[in-house]
């Protein structure tokens, strides 16, 4: 019996294929397309209506694409009244040190003193889920503290986090 080779997937060439590759990233996030004369993909105004999609380039198809894939945005933190932007395209941040320079004590950055409980004012859902330490200080019923020790702001989250001490 003979081997069957494994198909391999192929990818789309020419020049347009960049343009079909976003117009797929847009039709994934809900945001609609449209055809010009030729049959080209644009992108018309229900699709900078979709949520995280500030804008959409029809003149730069990889522009718009590269912005879509980078699952970036930016997350303003505020402590006791005092506020930091963080950039989460690169990745997620730690809250603890801005906490610590807006005067929160830290003791043991480990989760398990304490110390730095703070209660999540707004952009709970930006910030990571509780972690093991969290429950386990908290008893399972944190309602809204957290250990600054142990918040980092999701990668690629937007909006804002408030922690008050």
């Amino acid at each position: 019996m003979a081997a069957i080779a494994p198909v391999q997937p192929r990818l789309h060439a020419g020049p347009w294929a960049p343009a079909s590759a976003l117009q797929a990233v847009v039709r994934a996030v809900g945001a609609a397309t449209e055809q010009s004369a030729a049959g080209r993909p644009f992108f018309g105004a229900a699709a900078g209506s979709v949520p995280g999609m500030r804008k959409v380039l029809s003149n730069d198809p990889m522009a718009a694409l590269r912005q879509l894939g980078s699952g970036g945005g930016n997350v303003k933190l505020v402590v006791d009244g005092e506020a930091k932007e963080y950039d989460t395209s690169s990745g997620s941040h730690k809250i603890h040190p801005f906490c610590e320079e807006q005067g929160i004590q830290f003791s043991c950055i480990e989760g398990t003193c304490g110390t730095c409980a703070v209660e999540v004012k707004k952009g709970a859902d930006i910030l990571n889920g509780l972690t093991e330490a969290e429950n386990s200080f908290f008893a399972g019923d944190a309602g809204a503290k957290r250990l600054a020790c142990q918040c980092q702001i999701n990668q690629g989250a937007s909006g804002e986090v408030e922690v008050e001490k």
